[in-house]
């Protein structure tokens, strides 16, 4: 039995050195670009420590099957298994070594991995091709025998273990598998945490390049494809000509005057934005909720600004922090944090701040692991994140990482010695399930959703908890806070998923920055996340062109309207009405308009709200 672990231990070894090689080899072939970027060579070095855990994940895929083998080898004593194994590993071999290959010949021109672009044809291809000479092509040819060749010789001299005899006991090939499956699956998907693990885990550096250096190749070309293969390349929403769409959102997005509406009494504020987990419209009391829920919230409403149709874009953590700092509409079945190689063509509000003299950070006390949310705020240029691992150990938490009270302490401290202005981000937790608040319930007619409920009265109480020690701080008068929801959740009201009603979440300025006409008032104006970038920047009188979609809710001249994406559709909505259409059924669930409103103005409505997706999404494609 001993000579099955022995077996798997070893060939989990040969995979990460020979995974340590094709870095060391990557690294050094592109030690030209990390020259020209000054980047030192310590922060270099930290691309093999933080690319562990995503080889390891790796190896565990690729072990899976040799574990089958070794398996049935603990039976029989048959040499073609040992056969099969050793083809096997070449196949791998053979795979990984030719990515590495195109990817030697490629990743200086296109600054980004292999992945199912390639196959298709794409523009970006042709010209990674075009920049090679034969020589370079002789030289990856080579290097691909050489490396196959080399990496199988190293694991048939050093690593692989010939089973020769069958266990003694025909029990010890299933202990081995029992004790060998969870092992691997433990190792692929990152460990024991409740996340399982993403690219995120090997991206560390605000430089691109030292990310993807630390990124597994093959496991981001499969993650790549099976993110693709959820969507075809061809627009699988184009309901008109392309050029009849695009003139329609041109005309959507249309601003008759470029102004806004100053609602700071300083020109560069510290800019708080407070990020809370699932926080509907349904938890608020001026937003029809039922008293009681968010008491600390409604105190500070009274001297903020309160927007009553805001509307989440998209339904996970992911799209919100998306719309809400690249300014990107959520897109059907995807997202662009799943997508690392779409990054460096996306626009950035923390880029322009950073530039701008502001210094940056991001607070989560859970893992940022998921949907790829760590990868997509190093692509941003977060001075400084903060995630769970970074916390004191010894700080209470939950499953899903430290609650809500104990981040906004750290927060606080942290801020003490931040330098002004700054931008901060912080997305609390403690209201995602399972809602294991420390704090006992308060709330006990909220029916199916009494956990949520009760989660979200824990999640205000610290959000009073923090103003408290925020107003106690010198940055206090000098800073605008910004509250508002990643998504929303379903509630005591039970709305249908593809409803508004479902999807409306808060929005509140607040804090000594905001003008005193602005305080304790509400703005009805109709909108989604996606619009938070364009009205950041323009009050802070810093361009704003390039983020194409949304509006400037302060704006008087810019158009009025939401966009939400569901499973299988989406909703659109403007002072003219609403529609909540199924891409997959091809039928409305719901239209709303005016009564007497006339036909062909109730088609030109929904041919919009169609244009926009068309629109959106292949702008995604082509990116």
């Amino acid at each position: 039995m001993k000579q099955l672990f022995f077996s798997l231990l070893r060939q989990y070894l040969f995979w990460m050195v020979f995974f340590f090689i094709l870095r060391t080899i990557f690294v050094l072939y592109h030690v030209r670009m990390v020259v020209a970027e000054s980047i030192p060579a310590g922060e270099v070095l930290l691309s093999f420590w933080f690319a562990l855990k995503l080889d390891t994940a790796t190896a565990g895929y690729i072990l899976i099957f040799p574990a089958v083998i070794l398996f049935f080898q603990g039976f029989f004593k048959v040499d073609w298994f040992n056969k099969i194994n050793i083809g096997y590993s070449l196949i791998i071999v053979l795979a990984f070594a030719l990515i590495t290959a195109v990817e030697l010949g490629s990743f200086a021109e296109w600054k980004y991995k292999l992945n199912t672009g390639a196959f298709l044809g794409m523009n970006n291809t042709k010209e990674g091709i075009a920049s090679l000479s034969l020589v370079h092509i002789l030289l990856l040819f080579m290097f691909l025998v050489v490396i196959a060749g080399g990496s199988m010789w190293l694991y048939i001299r050093f690593f692989y273990m010939k089973m020769k005899e069958r266990a003694r006991l025909l029990v010890y090939p299933f202990i081995f598998i029992m004790i060998a499956v969870p092992s691997l699956f433990v190792m692929l998907r990152g460990g024991f945490n409740d996340i399982s693990i993403s690219e995120s885990s090997a991206f560390y550096s605000n430089h691109s390049i030292l990310n993807w250096f630390a990124v597994n190749s093959g496991y981001h070309l499969a993650v790549n494809y099976m993110e693709s293969s959820r969507y075809k390349k061809s627009n699988n929403y184009r309901f008109y000509p392309e050029e009849n769409a695009e003139n329609a959102v041109n005309k959507i997005l249309e601003v008759k005057k470029d102004t806004t509406a100053q609602i700071l009494k300083i020109d560069r504020p510290n800019i708080i934005f407070l990020l809370m987990e699932s926080w509907t419209a349904d938890l608020i009391e001026s937003l029809g909720a039922e008293p009681g829920i968010t008491p600390e919230f409604a105190e500070i409403e009274k001297d903020g600004l309160l927007f009553t149709q805001m509307y989440s874009s998209g339904h996970r953590s992911h799209e919100g922090i998306a719309s809400l700092l690249g300014g990107h509409p959520a897109l059907p079945y995807t997202t662009f944090t799943a997508n690392p190689a779409k990054f460096d063509k996306l626009p950035s509000m923390v880029r322009l701040l950073n530039k701008a003299g502001y210094h940056s950070s991001f607070y989560y006390g859970g893992q940022l692991n998921y949907g790829n949310i760590r990868a997509y705020l190093h692509h941003h240029q977060f001075e400084k994140i903060v995630e769970e691992s970074d916390i004191d150990p010894s700080i209470p938490r939950g499953r899903l990482g430290v609650h809500d009270e104990f981040l906004y302490q750290r927060h606080i401290d942290d801020l003490k010695s931040m330098q002004e202005p700054f931008f901060s981000m912080l997305f609390t937790l403690s209201s995602h399930s399972p809602y294991d608040f420390p704090m006992e319930p308060v709330i006990d007619w909220a029916g199916n959703e009494n956990k949520f409920i009760n989660s979200a009265y824990y999640a205000d109480k610290c959000l009073g908890d923090y103003f408290r020690m925020a107003r106690q701080q010198p940055w206090f008068d000098n800073t605008i806070f910004i509250i508002i929801a990643d998504h929303s959740h379903n509630s005591y009201k039970n709305w249908p998923l593809e409803s508004f009603e479902y999807n409306r979440v808060p929005l509140l300025f607040a804090g000594n920055a905001l003008k005193e006409e602005f305080r304790g008032t509400q703005n009805d104006r109709i909108a989604d996340n996606s619009s938070m970038t364009k009205t950041i920047l323009n009050q802070l009188g810093l361009p704003s062109g390039e983020f194409k979609w949304g509006s400037d809710l302060f704006n008087p001249y810019a158009p009025e309207f939401a966009y939400v994406v569901f499973n299988d559709g989406y909703m659109w909505k403007t002072p003219k009405g609403e529609v909540s259409y199924s891409m997959m059924w091809f039928h409305y669930y719901s239209k709303k308009f005016p009564e007497g409103t006339p036909p062909e103005q109730i088609e030109s409505f929904m041919r919009d709200g169609k244009s926009y997706v068309q629109v959106l999404f292949q702008e995604f494609l082509d990116q």
